[in-house]
């Protein structure tokens, strides 16, 4: 069944719930969709890893991969998911002050490709960004490949921390009791949330947990896949997943939909655990595989 479809089918259910689309899903969409959908009023939104994780690929085709990045011209770009957690618990402000956000970012960069007709055209060019700063577009696409690599090596390593201690404790994989405890421990050693937990601001705390929970969630689960199945090296779409993952909140009603199912397993596996342990909430993710149209249909019910 075509994503289409299947937006249309969530936009009937409750047309005030924002869809955030992961890569695979946004890929699947073409731009007459996504102007359908603005005109209809749809909030069809992007993380900016996205429109990175596509420009990475423009040096191999650049006929292709122009017009799927220019999609992202077509619906509302997230900032980067730290920064917005970052601003919302006013953490480290004094570093957000002089960053950019990506979302007022790359609309320069978007509006540099539509102007291009070739890949050195694009490199060559440059624009002015809301700040008045001129920003070179000069191989961007590597540059950003290397950001995402050093990115993912810091979560690979990070990955392999936890599956030292998993092993280590002994934990039980199969216990939903151990596995929300395991999710906890990592929530809780994050930098932000002992900061604000020596403080004893408990309200803000109980914010970091939900702001951050579905991204160790999702990063255990690939843990938990590695060790069942004997592997031990992630790959770099776990790290771009897992990005995507700090924009999904315990506390903010979402519409997410993937066409990878193993990350959508991942996520739907990390949800019904919390209702299993006792955690029942209408303002978690709602997240959904788009396959076909039976499995849609199950989903959307």
């Amino acid at each position: 069944m075509k994503l289409k479809k299947v937006i249309d089918c969530v936009k009937r259910k409750d047309l005030n719930i924002p869809i955030l689309l992961d890569t695979s899903a946004f890929r699947s969409l073409s731009s007459s969709d996504l102007e359908q959908y603005n005109l209809e009023k749809l909030e069809i939104m992007i993380s900016p890893y996205t429109f990175w994780e596509l420009l990475c690929h423009l040096d191999k085709d650049w006929i292709q991969y122009k017009g799927n990045i220019y999609k992202c011209s077509r619906v509302q770009i997230l900032d980067d998911p730290n920064a917005i957690i970052y601003t919302d618990l006013k953490y480290q402000i004094d570093k957000l002050i002089n960053r950019l956000p990506d979302n007022e970012l790359i609309p320069g960069i978007l509006e540099c490709l539509k102007e291009s007709n070739s890949i050195n055209n694009f490199y060559n060019s440059n624009f002015i960004d809301s700040r008045g700063n001129k920003r070179l577009i000069s191989k961007c696409s590597d540059r950003v490949n290397k950001i995402l690599d050093k990115g993912a090596e810091e979560y690979f390593n990070f990955i392999k921390k936890i599956m030292i201690l998993i092993i280590q404790e002994n934990y039980n994989l199969d216990s939903d009791k151990d596995c929300h405890s395991i999710i906890m421990s990592l929530a809780k050693i994050d930098e932000i949330y002992k900061k604000n937990n020596s403080k004893q601001t408990k309200d803000l705390s109980h914010q970091i947990v939900n702001k951050y929970y579905l991204f160790f969630a999702y990063t255990f689960e690939r843990v938990k896949q590695l060790l069942q199945h004997g592997g031990t090296q992630p790959q770099r779409n776990d790290y771009e997943d897992s990005r995507i993952c700090l924009h999904l909140s315990l506390d903010k009603p979402l519409k997410f939909i993937t066409r990878d199912e193993r990350f959508s397993k991942s996520s739907i596996n990390s949800i019904k655990r919390l209702k299993r342990i006792g955690f029942n909430s209408s303002q978690h993710p709602q997240i959904f595989y788009a396959q076909n149209k039976s499995n849609l249909l199950e989903i959307i019910k």
